[in-house]
């Protein structure tokens, strides 16, 4: 329900903007939960949560869960828990979207397990869950680099539970 509250906002923002030229390209803002603005974008004839040239970015798997829970304010990024495929321009993004959700959905279940999920975690609590649930991935010893990024975790991950890209 909150999420279609926020969207209704957001749609009323886009649409007393309609007329003006920039509104393909400028980002309305919403808030969401406190202090995170989370922006909206018009393109393919929908209001989008990212913009339709969005790029993933390689980032640790810690990282990334703080994207999954949090979102990033700092770009107006919602909860990437929130996005659906339709937020995403292209079949590459959408796909790395199914790896992020196959990846970060492990660590979920495993906090689950634990009872340390919580679903509105502030950043601290995210962390907290993090560290708690990382072993559960059963990430094999690399020397010299105990941080992975998120897209290496996710397919190494899928090859072990028997799952072909």
């Amino acid at each position: 329900r909150h999420m279609e509250d926020m969207l209704e906002v957001l749609m009323r923002q886009v649409n007393g903007r309609a007329d003006c030229p920039s509104s393909q390209r400028q980002p309305a803002q919403v808030e969401q939960s406190g202090a995170l603005q989370v922006n909206g974008y018009n393109w393919g004839r929908r209001i989008r949560l990212l913009p339709e040239d969005f790029l993933w970015p390689k980032m640790f798997v810690d990282v990334a869960y703080e994207w999954w829970m949090q979102g990033n304010a700092e770009k107006g990024y919602p909860p990437f828990k929130t996005l659906e495929p339709s937020d995403f321009a292209d079949q590459n993004a959408r796909k790395r979207l199914s790896d992020f959700r196959y990846l970060m959905g492990k660590i979920d279940q495993c906090a689950q397990e634990k009872g340390v999920y919580k679903e509105n975690a502030t950043m601290e609590e995210t962390k907290e869950i993090f560290k708690q649930c990382v072993e559960c991935l059963k990430l094999p010893m690399k020397e010299g680099r105990q941080r992975r990024t998120w897209q290496s975790v996710a397919t190494w991950c899928r090859e072990q539970d028997g799952f072909q890209h």
